[in-house]
């Protein structure tokens, strides 16, 4: 099993490149969901009251200085670390940390599917004495979520009043800014004073 990553413009002469494991020891796919944890009104959507994280996938890779062949001879290879080279664990892990620092988002290529918009948001080398000719990788990449914006154009509301709908305002200084008889005021005052008669 093998994964490939493919880094747009990865190359100075604005070419892909891409890069293999040997071996492709572990794949972890996580899918998460975020919910609100307060209350929600009867009737509620569930959209409004959920929101999809990235996903996460853990994998965990070896290179080594002499690749497996296959049935038919060749070797494992990819476009970053030359094949038959004594160095290919130090290339190996000299392109995943550029590729951890790089600003730019790749394609992870796994057996069963292609995500786009990946970047790694870990990585990791462990070491240990039976590993001198090997380089174990264990990475963390996150498929980032893109989406698209659109612009609409808004009419601005009539906010004029109509004379039939204007009332006495108060002034604060105990007059009026209008008579107190007039427009849609003027039978509430009356309903008023009729209470303390």
């Amino acid at each position: 099993m093998a994964f490939v990553f493919l880094v747009a413009g990865g190359t100075n002469d604005g070419e892909t490149s891409s890069f293999i494991f040997d071996a492709l020891i572990e794949t972890e796919e996580t899918y998460k969901t975020t919910v609100t944890k307060h209350p929600v009104e009867s009737g509620y959507s569930v959209a409004d009251h959920k929101f999809q994280n990235n996903a996460v996938f853990k994998l965990k890779g070896l290179v080594q200085n002499n690749p497996l062949s296959n049935s038919n001879g060749n070797t494992s290879s990819n476009n970053v670390v030359t094949q038959g080279s004594s160095n290919r664990i130090s290339q190996a892990r000299e392109q995943l940390l550029e590729l951890y620092n790089s600003d730019t988002t790749f394609t992870l290529v796994m057996k069963y599917d292609s995500f786009e918009d990946c970047v790694v948001t870990g990585l990791n080398f462990p070491r240990n004495a039976n590993t001198a000719n090997i380089l174990t990788a264990n990475i963390t990449v996150e498929q980032l979520r893109v989406v698209t914006s659109s612009t609409v154009t808004l009419t601005t509301a009539d906010t004029s009043v109509s004379d039939d709908v204007q009332g006495t305002v108060s002034t604060g200084g105990g007059g009026t800014s209008d008579a107190e008889d007039e427009g849609w005021f003027a039978p509430l005052v009356e309903t008023v004073a009729d209470l303390f008669d």
